[in-house]
């Protein structure tokens, strides 16, 4: 038997590949042999005639005495034991094949015409989560969103993670239609799928990356279109046609569809905070859901009629939105900003009724001691007056310190690992450390500037922190503890004199502040996919290495104030210990442990923030850099 070659075509094994696999062929179609083995048999008979035909040969009395016998019963138990036959056959023949393949090398070779090159692996496609209809999606918004961002009323049932996922270059089988569905799906297209294990690619990034701005910029489109005028109408009729009513069906069912652009606009403020970076979009996204909800009187809703509920949620949300892009963009405040009569009552939920109010209340209160501390910058650094902060600065550390010793003595509900449910445990949980947390930045704003003179410690302006100035790509994060804010010590010394704390003081107020946060940042629940009990922290699936991000991120400027403080305290206190000054070396040592101990979960919520928002992967390598 031999190979035969027609023209261009490829070479034919004659009597299939049983020759060169030492085996027998039989001349059947299909043989014997490649019968056996599960093979395509690609036989072509061979010009010197085939298998020869043999003569039947008599059995010898042996033979016929063993084919009599009685076969003897293989026991059950044998069956399971290793090589007893039940392992799958193309997992034989797989193995088989490797196996001969390497005792063989040298007669295979002969066939070398005819074997396939090495066929390199190939690379990952990108995917993105989707889902495939608006209750998946409202589902999804309730595991990932409202623990941190609880804008829409509580969940009937326990929601269940249900993501499908979408590879680049497939055709979506579903896209949701109303704006406020592509706002929450803008925002849950950057949760990497559970079974991506090429997530942290720079293609895969990209790709969701823009997959999510895709949403996003429908969701606005789709707003901006639900206002058009039809354009067979005639601009001087416009005015004096009557309103039309939507006829659209509700994304939520207990959402009134009036309120559902509002909601999406707030969502969307968030997504280019903490995605895109683009402060300017998140209070432009932020107004324009606050001017909304003014035209529909959300602020003042003192009918409880069957839509409060929704609607006291969106207008207080919607306030969380403006004063959130207030604090980070550190932009000018609004009387609207500190307006405590708004008649529209706290939401209320089912297992926690202050949960609400205490989280309103902790965002004020660093909303104020944010302008102060901007205000009492930009007065040293002008050379102006600052006796007139002293009773500021002594009444907001008197409001704040009452309000955090509150603070301390609560009882958190749930685990950090609890499911979303109807009595929203994991909300009140969420909520009250989220305002924990923000009352701690709170405090430390006040007392930073006496503390540490705000010199500068990251390269970036974060915030309302100062940037260090000239840093090279090489310098270390040591000289960068050791760099200043440029202003005098003249305007340093006066500081002391002048306001009601000394530099001692204000140094352990911001470090207990500090060291609150970052254990309070532990406490926070993760979002629980599968909404079964489970140990913290919670996965993207049972079988994921990926840990299941924490979405609406307000708490990222809380947690640079804590890292900017610890940053402060190691570094001063590793000068002291080098100066030989008699400080306690057991003391220092116990308190730089704290110290790292607190970088450490500042950093561990900076890359679950990351793992979804790009923009706070600045910040996390940000802190990466001064650990």
């Amino acid at each position: 038997m031999r190979l035969e070659q027609e023209g261009p075509a490829p070479p034919v094994k004659v009597a299939c590949l049983s020759r060169s696999l030492k085996t027998r062929c039989d001349g059947e179609r299909p043989c014997r042999s490649c019968q056996t083995r599960g093979r395509d048999c690609s036989y072509r008979p061979s010009r010197r005639g085939g298998a020869r035909v043999r003569k039947p040969r008599e059995k010898t009395p042996t033979e016929i005495a063993l084919e009599n016998m009685p076969q003897q019963q293989l026991p059950l138990e044998r069956l399971i034991e290793p090589g007893a036959g039940l392992r799958q056959f193309a997992d034989l023949y797989q193995d088989s094949d490797f196996i001969f393949e390497n005792l063989f090398p040298a007669e295979l070779s002969e066939l070398s015409d005819m074997s396939q090159s090495p066929v390199a692996p190939l690379p990952a496609v990108p995917m993105v989560r989707t889902y495939q209809s608006n209750e998946a999606i409202i589902d999804a918004y309730y595991i990932y969103i409202h623990p941190f961002f609880p804008i829409l009323p509580a969940p009937n049932q326990t929601p269940i993670d249900r993501p499908v996922s979408h590879l680049q270059g497939e055709v979506p089988a579903f896209e949701p239609a109303s704006p406020l569905g592509l706002a929450i799906s803008a925002v849950l297209t950057l949760i990497p799928c559970a079974d991506d294990m090429s997530y942290q690619t720079t293609e895969s990034v990209l790709f969701r990356r823009m997959y999510a701005q895709y949403f996003a910029q429908s969701a606005i489109e789709c707003i901006e279109n639900e206002n058009e005028m039809p354009e067979t109408i005639q601009p001087s009729e416009a005015l004096a046609l009557p309103r039309k009513e939507s006829s659209k069906q509700r994304f939520h069912a207990q959402v009134p569809q009036e309120l559902e652009d509002i909601i999406a606009l707030n969502i969307l403020s968030f997504y280019e905070y903490a995605q895109r970076g683009n402060l300017k979009k998140m209070q432009a996204r932020a107004g324009q859901a606050l001017m909304s909800a003014l035209a529909l009187s959300l602020n003042n809703c003192e009918d409880e009629d069957e839509d409060f509920a929704a609607k006291s949620r969106v207008w207080w949300m919607t306030y969380i939105c403006v004063t959130q892009a207030t604090i980070v963009s550190n932009s000018q405040t609004s009387p609207l900003d500190f307006n405590s009569s708004f008649k529209t009552k706290y939401p209320l939920l089912e297992c926690d009724h202050e949960a609400f109010e205490l989280f309103v209340q902790a965002q004020r209160t660093v909303l104020a001691c944010t302008c102060f501390a901007v205000d009492l910058v930009r007065a040293v650094k002008a050379n102006s007056d600052i006796s007139i902060f002293y009773e500021r600065m002594k009444g907001l550390e008197y409001h704040v310190e009452s309000l955090n010793i509150a603070a301390d003595a609560w009882i958190l509900q749930g685990s950090t690992s609890s499911p979303v449910d109807r009595s929203e445990q994991v909300v009140s949980r969420a909520l009250r450390c989220i305002a924990r947390i923000k009352l701690g930045s709170a405090r430390i704003k006040i007392h930073r500037y006496c503390a540490f003179f705000d010199n500068p410690v990251f390269a970036g302006k974060y915030c309302d922190l100062d940037s260090v100035s000239c840093v090279n790509s090489s310098t270390s994060s040591s000289i960068l503890l050791n760099s200043t804010s440029g202003l005098s010590e003249e305007s340093k010394t006066s500081v002391a004199y002048l306001l009601p704390f000394s530099r001692q003081e204000s140094t352990e107020i911001c470090l207990k502040a500090a060291l609150t946060i970052a254990a309070t940042f532990n406490d926070l629940p993760f979002p629980n996919p599968t909404g079964e009990i489970c140990e913290s922290p919670c996965y993207l699936a049972p079988m994921s290495l990926i840990v299941a991000p924490r979405l609406m991120p307000s708490l990222a400027c809380c947690a640079m104030q804590c890292t900017y403080t610890l940053a402060m305290i190691n570094n001063r206190t590793v000068a002291t210990l080098q100066g030989n000054t008699g400080l306690d070396s057991d003391v220092a040592d116990g308190l730089l442990m704290r110290v790292r101990m607190g970088f450490s979960s500042i950093f561990t919520v900076f890359q679950n923030y990351a793992t979804a928002f790009e923009a706070l992967g600045g910040m996390r390598d940000q802190v990466q850099n001064v650990i």
